[in-house]
């Protein structure tokens, strides 16, 4: 394959979404079995907000590798720039191109902005005294 490190670029989603998926299965678990996996601390919680931003930089790092295009100054053609043989937005590319778009539009777009609107938010719609 011409675009092997392209792949290889592509398999850095599989990671976050183990992750995730991992985290979810924990958090589900801990509904149907309270008394045993019971949280004493805020310990785990921190751990799984640690593992939640590591997947989301993991995901946005990727996404921007995958849609990010290169030019050499000899040519009138973009390439991909994980793997310059590869013309942009050609033959294998553009599956790749718009599973990462996917990903900014529905994680990372909404995430960023959930972070840093998150002050104006709480002072606005008052979600202080939320219990």
């Amino acid at each position: 394959l011409s675009s092997r490190s392209l792949y290889l670029v592509a398999l850095n989603y599989f990671f976050p979404i183990a992750i995730g998926v991992s985290v979810l299965v924990v958090i589900f678990a801990a509904k149907c079995l309270p008394r045993l996996l019971k949280f004493s601390d805020n310990t785990p919680v921190r751990a799984i907000c640690l593992l939640l931003l590591f997947s989301f930089t993991a995901i946005a790092e990727t996404s921007f590798e995958i849609i990010n295009p290169v030019r050499f100054s000899n040519h009138k053609e973009s390439f991909v720039a994980s793997d310059p043989k590869l013309e942009y937005l050609k033959k294998e590319h553009i599956w790749l191109w718009i599973i990462a778009m996917l990903f900014m539009i529905v994680f990372i777009l909404p995430f960023t902005f959930l972070l840093t609107f998150s002050p104006l938010l709480m002072r606005c719609c008052n979600l202080t005294k939320i219990k």
